[in-house]
């Protein structure tokens, strides 16, 4: 498969959500003689974006590199590994509101202040049927809030994938909102 060349996966017709992927492969194809078609080979994606609707509400999240459909055999019964990122910039206030308890007013606008958060949908297991899963990350980076902030965030995000609702619920909060909300909204 060309670099250049594109893929489009829809996902759900009805919503419109569809993937579109470039990579590189080297795919074999066949037909035998009862007509039964095979594909084999593993498809290494480079770059592009899975788009999700909510409702009125569209996202676009982009493919992390490294990410795979591997055939093995009947062309519709590919294992996936993919892994989008949609990018948002928020204050993680309300993600910690409950955390900060009696701080001063000062201190609580210190964490006001916007983050360059990722959320992730990860897709595995076969194409007609992968497992979705979540999760939220704060990139590795210098940003011009206190290492305290960026420690106490990045402890609260290991504490929510240890509780998957509480995760869930602040990812439809990132990508329906683009923001976080109380642990008791």
């Amino acid at each position: 498969v060309d670099k250049d060349a594109e893929l489009t996966l829809i996902i759900d017709k009805a919503n419109g959500d569809f993937l579109k992927l470039k990579g590189e492969a080297q795919l074999i194809g066949g037909i035998d003689e009862s007509g039964k078609t095979t594909l084999t080979g593993r498809y290494e994606l480079k770059k592009g974006v899975y788009e999700m609707t909510f409702n009125f509400l569209k996202r676009k999240f982009e493919i992390e590199e490294g990410s795979y459909i591997l055939w093995t055999g009947e062309p519709t019964s590919a294992n996936i590994n993919i892994t989008a990122v949609y990018k948002s910039q928020t204050a993680p206030l309300d993600l910690l509101d409950k955390q900060l308890g009696d701080v001063s007013a000062t201190i609580r606008n210190t964490y006001k202040q916007k983050l360059p958060f990722e959320t992730l949908l990860k897709m595995n297991g076969e194409l007609l049927k992968p497992e979705i899963s979540f999760d939220i990350r704060l990139p590795e980076g210098n940003y011009n809030v206190s290492s305290e902030i960026v420690n106490t965030t990045r402890t609260k995000l290991a504490q929510l994938r240890q509780q998957p609702d509480e995760l869930n619920k602040q990812v439809f909060a990132l990508l329906l909102l683009n923001r976080f909300i109380g642990e008791n909204p």
